[in-house]
């Protein structure tokens, strides 16, 4: 059996709480600027990171409705790939995979891509690239979808450790 720790290890980095802000762009929808919490922790008995994402509307500087959550985890099932799998506040669940791009130190890029897209017959494609940077972290989302299938930016967003 391989080793799974230390694939995860690698990205520990990751760990703690992080805020930012973020845009939503797409063909079908009105531009709109969200704030973005995400957590992120370790689990110890399955070798994964358990994650948990909240996005606000924004109103007068601070949050006003509830935009946007998932949770989640984040594992290695085999030597250099890497697995992310959610469940959304709208019902979809999904299964993306790709590598991970190691820099100097608790710097990364995550490059995910979907591999199960379900409850949602609206979706063709996604991907997640998630990047880190000792307290900095950043990620872009694409997707195609049914009636605009140019795969395409959907989200983005700028967040920094609070813990």
């Amino acid at each position: 059996m391989k080793n799974l720790r230390e694939p995860i290890e690698r990205i520990a980095s990751i760990v703690g709480t992080w805020k930012g802000r973020g845009l939503a762009t797409f063909p079908t929808i009105q531009t709109t600027e969200y704030l973005d919490e995400i957590k992120f922790e370790f689990v110890e008995t399955d070798l994964a990171l358990f994650f948990e994402q909240r996005t606000w509307y924004i109103k007068d500087n601070n949050k006003s409705a509830p935009l946007h959550w998932e949770s989640g985890y984040i594992l290695c099932k085999e030597e250099g790939i890497y697995v992310l799998s959610n469940a959304q506040n709208n019902g979809r669940t999904e299964v993306l995979s790709g590598s991970l791009s190691m820099f100097s130190g608790n710097t990364f890029h995550l490059a995910l891509t979907s591999k199960a897209i379900c409850n949602d017959e609206r979706m063709l494609r996604t991907s997640r690239d998630i990047y880190v940077d000792g307290d900095a972290l950043k990620y872009y989302v694409k997707m195609a979808i049914k009636t605009t299938p140019e795969f395409q930016n959907h989200l983005e967003s700028t967040l920094l450790r609070v813990k």
